[in-house]
């Protein structure tokens, strides 16, 4: 049997072989070690170093974006919410207007002022007592909720005010058909240039009487009184009440003391500076609440002496302490304003007219409602008068007066209509130049008091616990004497602010507190360059104040003189604030050694049963 040979496999194709070579040889070559130089590889690092890089820029750019889409989502949502809520004003303004239609046909009054469109003599006579009703001829705006009225064009639209609370409707002289008054727009200061010279020919004009109150008028202002009712409104209030209660005792003791016989004289030495001390008189009001006079003048000695009533420490035993304070020149309550011009004042009025190159100060000074304006009043009308006769012989003299006021660190003139800012650029030497004061040009004294007159009515005052019309600033008037172009004489007069102890204006508000502070300080720098001035020291702190850098030339002048006049109150209550004053033009002058002081115990005079 024959044997069949087996059949040979099939071979790979040719193509298979070929590429399975390519890989075997492909593979040999791989297994071979490559040399790679150093800059190919910091290359490859630096590639490695880019490519991270980018992929954490665009990390933070798609963490930005969804911030970005959160809060456009966050927008929309708000804006649908405020678009709802205008949906919901709108509904209530539709259900307002609903109610006005209501009203429209039951008020035949209402129906007449919606008709306004068409004159009518009627219409000015309509008054209601509900609502107000005023036609707009414009596009309702946000802030305005409106509706068309009835057949009117879309574009006019009726708002409804509510009615005034006066009784019986509108007031009077009101018409129906206006709507609510509005205050006029502000004008913005800056805008404001006055006329200078429109201002000063105003300041010679005098200002117009004030009104007098009818009866009825006058019975319902309240008067103010000088004394404060209320443990809340002082810190002293058992101190001071307890003088008035045992003010029989006091007055007793004040009667039959011997310190007078015990005060020498205390006339100052005549400097620079001069102190005059003013008593005002009691009165009757204050004698009917109780209050004593503690406060004695001696004119031969040139004294002011004051008894301070005070409790002891117990609060049952009494005592008396007695202060005796040296003056230039002390009034009483009798002497009158011509007794006080003429030997305060009159000697700086004349040597300002007549000598060239004199400058003067009169300075007030004093505790509120002690008459200290008053007094100020006096010397101003006698001084206009005695000016101008000290320049009658001088045909080509000239007078120019400019009033300020200081409130802290600004200033502000009295004599512009505007009442606006003056400016204080520095001099160079620690001085000032104000620009932009009015210079008025009086030329009788009668003009010259319709420049007082007209600045007094721009003066800031405020109602204090003393005054009700306190002055809370300092008043500057500066008049100027010219002759043939030059200036010859410098006559200043300055009303200080009213003074007023620190506990006595605890219960005022923050801004009267920041007042007093501001005025204190400008008292203590007074109070520098007068000592100054007084030892004849080569450099006076004027720079430490506004006030003062206002009057530099008054304390660094050749021949300088000031004379300051300190009003006093007689009262019992005011003692604290009589020896605060006393104390303060003491301390100005440099005398507090010369005050002399003294205590005594009172007796208790025994009630009967």
């Amino acid at each position: 049997m024959a044997v069949s040979s087996p059949s040979p496999s099939p071979s790979p194709p040719p193509a298979v072989l070929a590429f399975l070579e390519g890989i075997f040889e492909f593979w040999k070559g791989f297994n071979h070690p490559v040399e790679i130089p150093i800059w190919g590889l910091v290359m490859m690092g630096g590639v490695l170093l880019v490519a991270l890089c980018g992929m954490a820029i665009m990390l933070y750019l798609l963490i930005k974006a969804r911030r970005r889409a959160r809060m456009n989502c966050t927008l929309e949502e708000i804006t649908h919410q405020s678009s709802l809520r205008g949906n919901g004003r709108l509904s209530e303004v539709s259900q307002t207007t609903s109610d006005a239609s209501e009203m429209q046909t039951k008020n035949q009054q209402f129906l007449q002022c919606v008709s306004v469109f068409g004159p009518s003599p009627a219409n000015e006579e309509t008054v209601l007592s509900s609502a107000v009703v005023e036609m707009v001829a414009e596009d309702v705006e946000d802030s305005v909720q409106g509706v068309p009225l009835p057949n009117q064009s879309p574009n006019v639209t009726m708002k409804v005010f509510p009615a005034p609370s006066h009784p019986g409707g509108l007031r009077s002289g009101t018409r129906a058909d206006s709507p609510p008054e509005i205050p006029p727009p502000r004008r913005h200061t800056a805008c404001i240039m006055p006329d200078l010279r429109q201002d000063a020919l105003a300041a010679l004009i005098p200002p117009p009487p004030a009104r007098a109150q009818s009866g009825n008028a006058a019975k319902r202002t309240k008067v103010v009184k000088k004394q404060d009712s209320g443990p809340n409104t002082r810190i002293n209030f058992d101190k001071r009440t307890s003088r008035l209660k045992n003010r029989a005792a006091f007055t007793a003791a004040i009667a039959k003391t011997n310190f007078l016989n015990k005060v020498t004289a205390g006339r100052l030495r005549h400097t620079a500076v001069q102190i005059y001390v003013r008593k005002r008189p009691l009165f009757e009001y204050e004698l009917q609440e109780g209050e004593f006079d503690v406060v004695k003048v001696l004119p031969d000695l040139s004294r002011v002496v004051v008894h301070n009533a005070l409790m002891q420490a117990d609060m049952v035993g009494m005592q008396l302490v007695h202060a005796a304070f040296p003056t230039s020149a002390a009034f009483s309550d009798t002497d009158t304003n011509t007794t006080v011009y003429e030997e305060a004042a009159r000697d700086l009025v004349f040597a300002a007219g007549q000598v060239c190159g004199t400058v003067g100060l009169v300075l007030m000074y004093g505790q509120t409602g002690s008459g200290k304006t008053h007094t100020m009043t006096s010397i101003e009308q006698q001084m206009a008068a005695d000016l101008f006769r000290s320049l009658a012989d001088d045909p080509f003299a000239r007078v120019e007066v400019t009033v300020l006021e200081i409130i802290g660190k600004q200033g502000r003139d009295l004599l512009s209509s505007a009442g606006g800012l003056v400016t204080f650029s520095d001099s160079g030497d620690g001085g000032v130049v104000i620009t932009g004061a009015v210079e008025a040009s009086p030329s009788n004294p009668a003009e010259l008091l319709a420049v007082f007159a007209n600045a007094k009515r721009r003066r800031a005052v405020a109602s204090t616990a003393i005054n009700a019309t306190s002055s809370r600033s300092h008043c500057v008037t500066t008049i100027c004497v010219s002759k043939e172009g030059q200036q010859t004489g410098r006559l200043v007069m300055v009303d200080c602010a009213g003074s007023e102890r620190k506990e006595d204006s605890n219960h005022h508000s923050v801004e009267r507190q920041k007042e007093g502070a501001e005025i204190n300080a400008s008292i203590y720098a007074l109070k520098e360059c007068m000592r100054a001035l007084v030892s004849k020291k080569e450099h006076v702190p004027f720079r430490a104040n506004l006030l003062t850098r206002a009057l530099k030339v008054n304390f660094t002048a050749p021949g300088a003189r000031i004379a300051v006049i300190a009003t006093v109150s007689p009262t019992a209550t005011d003692t604290e604030h009589t020896l605060g004053t006393l104390r303060t033009v003491c301390s100005w002058y440099g005398c507090e050694d010369q005050i002399i002081t003294d205590k005594q115990d009172v007796a208790r005079i025994p009630q009967r049963r």
